[in-house]
């Protein structure tokens, strides 16, 4: 049987994330959040920030703006301090951000919405905390998209790939995100998209793969953490290659064609709060 995703045992977002970088994972999302961003100057939180490889990545692009980061996982908050002094790190939960209203100019959540049990709550106080005009940046996978190989899996046989894996209790089309952020008064302003079909190819396999075997899902620095130097080689070499290849893959496709992941720009409207 494969065991409860955990957020505690393994803190998330240790491996770092460079933009424009084809061999980093997540530098697509990167890039396309720092683009969305460039007119954003002063405060920026990023919301499940995990030990906050994100959050670093855009300072080390943008180190005009003053980068807040939060999560749930304390040890995750522990390593984002220690690796970053020039950050401002809380551990705390995304229903109720330690911040005062109007604090902030941006908001980003990078694969954060689909692990929650109550998105609105969450998009409800990113709405309090941002000033007027400001910008929130969403990085979420379709996999309620039929354009997608997750989705389809969802849509028509029920099955939530990633839901014990990964701890994916949402399953979100772009329509859904779309009428999430209008609820709470955002005006949604750009859409791309990444990760195509060898992602989530190897993606499905990978989920099969893991639930069959029992095994938890763990991030690149945990899998070779235990291995002995030739195994731990291969392992980065296939992976960096896996990495490269849906990068290039996302260059391609996606000016045209939906993919996995849904990137969303939108910015805090003047109309109020439609329940």
């Amino acid at each position: 049987m494969t065991k409860i995703f955990s957020y505690q045992e393994f803190p998330w977002g240790t491996s770092e994330v460079e933009a424009g970088n084809p061999l980093s994972a997540g530098s697509i999302q990167l890039d396309r959040a720092l683009m969305f961003l460039k007119t954003v100057r002063g405060k920026v939180l990023d919301v499940g920030c995990g030990a906050g490889n994100f959050t670093r990545g855009i300072k080390s692009a943008r180190k005009d703006l003053q980068l807040y980061g939060i999560d749930v996982g304390r040890e995750a908050i522990r390593i984002a301090r220690k690796r970053s002094k020039n950050i401002n790190y809380k551990a705390a939960s995304a229903y109720k951000l330690p911040f005062k209203s109007l604090f902030f100019e941006g908001v980003v959540m990078f694969d954060v919405l689909e692990h929650i049990d109550y998105p609105d709550r969450a998009v409800s106080e990113v709405r309090r905390v941002l000033k007027k005009g400001g910008k929130c940046f969403l990085a979420v996978p379709l996999e309620a998209s039929l354009w997608t190989a997750h989705g389809i899996l969802f849509k028509i046989f029920g099955i939530k790939v990633k839901e014990k894996t990964y701890g994916h209790v949402q399953q979100f089309s772009q329509k859904d995100l779309v009428k999430l952020l209008k609820r709470h008064g955002f005006d949604v302003v750009s859409v791309s998209y990444g990760d195509y079909f060898l992602f989530q190819a190897v993606d499905v396999l990978y989920q099969l793969y893991l639930k069959l075997s029992g095994k938890r899902v763990q991030e690149l620095g945990y899998t070779l953490r235990k291995r002995s130097a030739i195994p731990k080689t291969i392992i980065s070499l296939i992976f960096f290659i896996f990495v490269a290849l849906t990068f290039f893959e996302t260059k391609v496709f996606s000016g045209w064609l939906p993919g996995m992941d849904a990137h969303i720009g939108a910015i805090k409207s003047n109309g109020k709060f439609k329940k």
